[in-house]
């Protein structure tokens, strides 16, 4: 069954001051650009909504909003994660005495294709007592927590009537910036690894290899 990279990113869940992270704080803090570096913006035309600010190579994406900091995968491989999640340790660096109180990475994956061992695995006593009683079903959500180092895995299976998705959201809640940036820091091997041990207990195959 193969799979598709889908909405990687990395969050920061905090009291983020969105002056300081305006789009040249961005560039300063996040992306760690020389003064004067251009960079893409995109403006709200709502005037509500964050700004979404890119890295000059528009491999990742940054927008802030008053308790969430997030960097969006626009390339979704794991080296362009590996920059995201580097960009999310340099903002705890630059900014030291903001309170944080979660940090998280997803990796996602997609297909269009049904396969058996995936199907079996979602199944539920729930769904034939669902059907006995005329209700259509057409999505199921599956999901278990691993512990993972210091944090968990939260593992979603999600099948809807177009498509399967399989997320890894590697999440950690702390308070203590040094926790953050180590389970930023964590091993790209390490994150590689348990993504393919899962891969093979749910005999998928995720079009990112796993030797890049």
């Amino acid at each position: 069954m193969s799979f598709e990279t889908v909405g990687w990113s990395v969050v920061l869940i905090g009291k983020w001051n969105k002056a300081i992270l305006s789009p040249k704080g961005i560039a300063q803090h996040v992306f760690r650009l020389p003064s004067g570096t251009k960079i893409p913006i995109n403006v709200p035309l709502d005037g509500v909504s964050a700004y979404l600010v890119r890295n000059p190579e528009e491999t990742l994406s940054v927008h802030v909003e008053s308790e969430r900091l997030q960097i969006d995968v626009l390339k979704c491989t794991y080296d362009v994660l590996e920059q995201a999640l580097k960009a999310g340790v340099n903002v705890l660096d630059a900014l030291p005495v903001t309170p944080i109180s979660a940090i998280g990475f997803n990796v996602n994956f997609k297909s269009a294709e049904a396969r058996t061992e995936l199907i079996s695995a979602m199944e539920c006593g729930i769904d034939a007592k669902v059907a006995v009683n005329g209700f259509d079903l057409i999505g199921k959500l599956s999901g278990r927590t691993l512990r993972f180092n210091e944090g968990v895995i939260n593992l979603t299976v999600l099948w809807t009537n177009e498509e399967y998705q399989v997320n890894f959201n590697f999440h950690l809640e702390t308070s203590d910036k040094e926790k953050g940036k180590t389970w930023l820091n964590t091993p790209l091997e390490s994150i590689k690894d348990i993504i393919r041990k899962i891969s093979r207990l749910l005999d998928m195959d995720f079009v990112e290899g796993f030797d890049a």
